[in-house]
């Protein structure tokens, strides 16, 4: 195959060079190029240049490095969240303070009632 890649890796390569060429001729077109936009295409050709070795490496096997690093992602992404949510809730004790948009659970106690419910 090309340049030792299994077919799913060629065609992503493939869809990713087109929508590359697409942007680029895109921002040529509208005239809308500014260091942005050269940063915004080095990183998009880093990320697709990662999925298409990812995908590679998903139907070819035996990419030991690859799998630790995505393992490391994996487990950094729901522990970040995780500790944000404590820290988070731990700064703001009440829930309903917790919530920008002022949506979230409350409690409102009228004369000998308490009310739970759910504000919009």
């Amino acid at each position: 195959m090309l340049f030792g890649l299994s077919l799913p890796a060629i065609i992503t390569a493939i869809v990713f060079a087109v929508l590359l060429i697409v942007s680029l001729v895109t921002n040529i077109r509208f005239k809308t190029f500014s260091p942005m936009t050269v940063v915004g295409l080095f990183v998009s050709i880093l990320m697709f240049a990662l999925i298409v070795y990812d995908t590679n490496c998903l139907t070819q096997g035996n990419c030991n490095v690859w799998s630790w690093v995505r393992t490391l992602l994996y487990i950094i992404g729901p522990t970040a969240i995780v500790v944000m949510m404590i820290i988070s809730l731990a700064k703001n004790k009440a829930p309903e303070q917790n919530n920008s948009m002022g949506l979230g659970w409350y409690t409102h106690q009228e004369d000998d009632k308490f009310k739970i419910g759910y504000q919009f």
